[in-house]
């Protein structure tokens, strides 16, 4: 296809491996693809070769094009989705998905053993990643039980500095969390009949949680060998967009499911190719994956084995992901359509008020009453999502003017110290006074970011915008209304529930040692446990005579009146 605009000298593009990128007049990038051959590919896309949707629209749009060389095939695939997460391109598949699923991490340190839960996957080392779990799944009960069984004896914290000894820790803690744990399910049907036969049926019901989630208990009815970790990918084309159901098995039984849909932006073996390299990106790998598509292993991000199965269990495993896909395939598209359209909607009521193209922004909203325990907190919105592993809460200590604006001024200087990921948009909540301020915080910074307030009236409800050059804008798209109105609830909340758990750990902090008994050590060992004062306050009976006695436990629950 011939374009006017789009001149490039063909006879100088490398035939090396790397990654292209194709840009606009306002040097915006419009794609980026990887290549084995970057001149074989880019005439495929010039002879028109390359099979696709908008592929005409891209060129059309194209003025210049560039590239990078790499290495290697692995270089090129690392680079290509580094480029894509931080460039964010339109033609580029991104995902209408704000589900958060939580996992399990196990960190071996230098002297010591940590569980955490993390609702993203980084491939770091000496840090084990149990999941995504599904929501009904109770990683809380199984985390705990971890912390328990790793890190507790006699109901004291162990003290070793031994890297051998927490190694033996870490590798016992997956060993729990896999299918060879048949001897700890075990020891646990002990505890539960000797909690049960004693009375204490609320430690016998959480042996009775804890088995039940590490057992796996889900009904199926194809069988797979128990030490197998796999996913089943099924893929299915609806017009321009392409419909994926997953199914992650864990130690060779069905675990969860996750439902998603992307826009095919050029052609479909492409798009499924980047969904793969994108999904795994930030999801555990599996030891394998089953799918419906035949792929280039050399296009994927992941080095593992690929199975395409015709017959057989895995085939009957693809069937039952496209039977789950075809249920309410019309609604579910129709959603997803809706979704992504008021998505572009307001990306465009955001151009047209800053001249600016927006993918990402963060909200900063405060909390406090009368000044005291007040916190400052930060939501981020990635294409338009919340992304939930993006939002920080800070208190708010040392005061000069007691003010909504010093709360503003001091939650986004220790964001923007934090070195945390730079948004194309900060939004306030409030009007003028509260633009001044962030714009005093950047400048202050050298940092060039718009700043847009949102304003509510006199119900506290969304009123209207402040723009960048504290212009009035009023939002009379209804659709546009109810995402901005959405957002402010959604910081709101934030900020309201970290400010209350501060209220309430500052109103207990140094209540335990005023209970006979209780001295500086044993309220150590408690925050210890328990991380803060709100969850000592929250804790059952059973639960503090993990840590002291049951009856300093008494004395406790009396105190606080529960």
């Amino acid at each position: 296809m011939k374009n006017n605009k789009f001149n490039i000298d063909r006879k100088s593009l490398s035939t090396k491996c790397g990654v292209y990128w194709f840009k606009d007049s306002n040097d915006t990038i419009l794609y980026i693809g990887k290549a084995k051959n970057i001149k074989k590919r880019i005439e495929q896309y010039l002879n028109g070769t390359q099979n696709s949707y908008k592929t005409p629209i891209l060129l059309e749009k194209a003025t210049k094009l560039e590239y990078q060389i790499c290495q290697n095939e692995k270089e090129a695939l690392i680079l290509e989705q580094e480029l894509i997460k931080k460039n964010k391109p339109y033609y580029n598949i991104l995902f209408l998905d704000d589900k958060k699923y939580p996992y399990i991490v196990i960190e071996l340190k230098n002297n010591k053993l940590e569980f955490k839960t993390r609702f993203i996957y980084k491939n770091t080392p000496n840090t084990f990643y149990f999941g995504p779990l599904p929501p009904n799944y109770g990683y809380k009960i199984i985390k705990n039980f971890l912390i328990h069984e790793c890190l507790y004896e006699n109901g004291l914290p162990i003290q070793n500095n031994s890297y051998s000894f927490w190694k033996e820790k870490f590798d016992y803690a997956k060993k729990i969390l896999s299918s060879t744990n048949k001897d700890i399910i075990n020891k646990l049907k002990n505890q539960m009949i000797y909690y049960s036969n004693n009375e204490q049926y609320e430690l016998a019901k959480e042996c009775y949680e804890v088995i039940h989630y590490l057992s796996n208990n889900q009904s199926q009815s194809i069988a797979f060998e128990e030490n197998q970790n796999f996913d089943i990918l099924y893929f299915q084309q609806e017009e321009k967009y392409l419909m994926i159901m997953i199914h992650y098995f864990k130690n060779g039984s069905f675990f969860m499911q996750e439902e998603t849909i992307v826009e095919i932006k050029l052609d479909l073996e492409q798009t499924i190719i980047e969904f793969i390299n994108q999904f795994y990106l930030v999801r555990n790998i599996p030891d394998f994956i089953v799918t419906n598509f035949h792929l280039n292993s050399e296009d994927l991000i992941i080095n593992k084995k690929i199975i395409v199965p015709q017959k057989g269990k895995y085939y009957q495993a693809l069937k039952n992901a496209k039977n789950n896909i075809d249920i309410n395939k019309k609604l579910k598209l129709t959603s997803y359509i809706s979704k992504s359209k008021i998505v572009d909607q307001v990306k465009k009521f955001l151009s047209d008020i800053l001249n600016l193209e927006i993918n990402d922004f963060i909200m900063i909203d405060n909390s406090s009453e009368s000044n005291q325990d007040i916190v400052s907190v930060i939501i981020y919105y990635k294409n338009f999502l919340p992304h939930y592993q993006n939002y920080r809460k800070y208190k708010i200590n040392e005061l000069i003017r007691k003010s909504d604006v010093e709360f503003i001024n001091q939650g986004l200087t220790k964001y923007f110290s934090n070195n945390e990921e730079m948004p194309d948009l900060i939004i306030v909540d409030g009007g003028i006074q509260q633009i001044n301020e962030a714009q005093k915080v950047l400048k202050n910074l050298k940092i060039e970011i718009p700043i847009i307030g949102l304003v509510k009236n006199q119900q506290h409800k969304t009123d209207y915008i402040i723009d960048n050059d504290k212009n009035k804008v009023q939002i009379t798209n209804r659709d546009i209304y109810n995402f901005f109105s959405k957002i402010q609830i959604e910081v709101d909340a934030y900020a309201k529930s970290f400010h209350s758990k501060r209220k309430l750990d500052s109103s207990l902090e140094g209540f335990l040692t005023t209970i006979k008994g209780i001295g500086s050590k044993t309220e150590e060992r408690l925050l210890n446990h328990f991380k803060n004062y709100n969850n000592i306050y929250n804790a059952s009976l059973e639960e503090l005579s993990k840590v002291v006695s049951k009856n300093i436990a008494i004395k406790i629950i009396k105190k606080l009146g529960k």
